[in-house]
């Protein structure tokens, strides 16, 4: 939220700016996504390794389609708002924040930066996990802040917000793990998975039929859910046996599965994240979701062409 204001000010319509504001994090990018630490964990690769050489290069042309095509569909949107006078104001409540350098804006990225140097793409001698980078960062961060702070205390009373987050994460996502987990045994049980590979293969069905028929059913649930976390962990344990099915890498499967996920949830109405984001606009989540529809789309059939053609 907080380029919220900024948009609106520099004279962005405030509906405008919440759908942009909306889909900000709908690609789920990066090894601290727990959809990303899926996604490799079933592909079989680690998490820095998925990010790099699979998510990022699809990423990228998403961003670019989708920066687009939120142009021109909210200055469509725009005008007609205008043309039937509609206004929407600027309902955000300004919240006191610490303050801070500049330069702390490198802390958040620093995991990132552990992850990624000792991986694959630099020093291979070491492997670092992505629990072993955060608490690395964690500590990195503290002692920064005790240098700028010189207060022990007001640096040690400001870890309760990182195990606050921590169990915001674990209450929300361990527990989508262990019902995905359930579910996708539920449907091996019952015969599911093999019916649904037997009659790709007796369809003949290849590998982009396949996709798309999981990509539809991940969107599908996230359009009613809101959760794009619990539609992909749902089904995600199905790309090993997907891609065995039709010869290919797991993460080829596993990718589009995982991205469609995050792009459908900020089209969703009944998504927190655009439910939200009206709120501050003053607009229905129907009217945003409206707005992020075309943009979401947009990149949904960018991942779905690049997945193939880059990765």
């Amino acid at each position: 939220m907080a380029m919220y204001p900024v948009l609106v000010g520099v004279g962005c319509n405030p509906a405008a700016a919440a759908a942009v504001v909306a889909t900000t994090g709908c690609l789920d990018l990066g090894p601290a996504s727990s959809a990303a630490n899926k996604a490799a964990e079933v592909s079989g690769i680690d998490v820095a390794t998925y990010f790099a050489s699979y998510q990022l290069p699809v990423s990228v042309a998403a961003i670019i389609v989708i920066a687009t095509l939120h142009f021109f569909s909210q200055r469509y949107f725009d005008q007609k708002d205008a043309e039937k006078g509609v206004k929407h104001e600027f309902n955000l409540d300004a919240k006191e924040q610490r303050p801070a350098p500049k330069w702390f804006a490198i802390l958040p990225v620093l995991p990132l930066g552990l992850l990624l140097t000792f991986s694959s793409f630099a020093i291979t001698s070491i492997r670092m996990d992505v629990v072993t980078a955060m608490f690395i960062a964690l500590f990195v961060s503290m002692v920064c802040d005790y240098i700028y702070t010189r207060d022990g205390k007001e640096v040690a009373a400001s870890l309760k917000v990182y195990f606050e987050g921590m169990g915001n994460v674990f209450s929300g996502v361990v527990t989508l793990i262990i019902a995905a987990q359930t579910f996708v045994v539920g449907l091996k049980a019952i015969g599911f998975i093999d019916l649904l590979l037997n009659s790709a293969a007796n369809m003949g069905l290849g590998y982009l039929a396949m996709i798309v028929m999981l990509v539809g059913i991940i969107v599908t649930i996230t359009m009613l859910s809101g959760s794009g976390n619990a539609a992909f962990f749902s089904f995600s344990n199905l790309a090993p046996d997907v891609a065995a099915q039709v010869g290919t890498a797991t993460a080829h499967v596993a990718l589009p599965m995982q991205l469609s996920a995050g792009l459908m949830r900020s089209a969703s109405p009944v998504a927190g994240v655009v439910i939200a984001c009206a709120a501050v606009a003053n607009v229905s989540p129907i009217e945003l979701a409206k707005r992020t529809m075309i943009p979401m789309l947009g990149g949904l059939v960018t991942v779905m062409i690049c997945s193939q053609i880059l990765v």
